[in-house]
């Protein structure tokens, strides 16, 4: 919405001018004579959780499935295999963090 607000902030980045909804018709508003004219327009952007859950979910079903095969291959030693899965997933959760608060 800042562009929106501070169009001489987006330079030459026409791709968030051409995504923006354009009004086509007059939106009347109000009931009967007390019509007011509105342009009817709602932009909100956040960020998309299922998609930042799916990407924690794979992270974790990676995470899981490193541990299961290094137990299987190293004769079952499941504390040596979830050393490296709990990295992975804390290694998981902080670029996810990064995410949240740069976008």
């Amino acid at each position: 919405m800042h562009f929106y607000y501070h169009p001489t902030h987006a330079g030459s980045k026409d791709l968030l001018r051409r995504t923006m909804p354009k009004r086509s018709t007059k939106l009347d508003l109000g009931p009967g004579n007390h019509i007011m004219e509105g342009w009817g327009l709602l932009y909100k952007e956040t960020l998309s959780w299922s998609k930042i859950a799916l990407m924690q979910g794979i992270i974790g079903l990676c995470s899981l499935v490193f541990a299961a095969t290094w137990s299987i291959l190293h004769g079952g030693d499941i504390q040596d295999a979830f050393a490296p899965s709990a990295w992975m997933l804390a290694v998981g959760a902080g670029f996810l963090t990064l995410i949240h608060q740069f976008l």
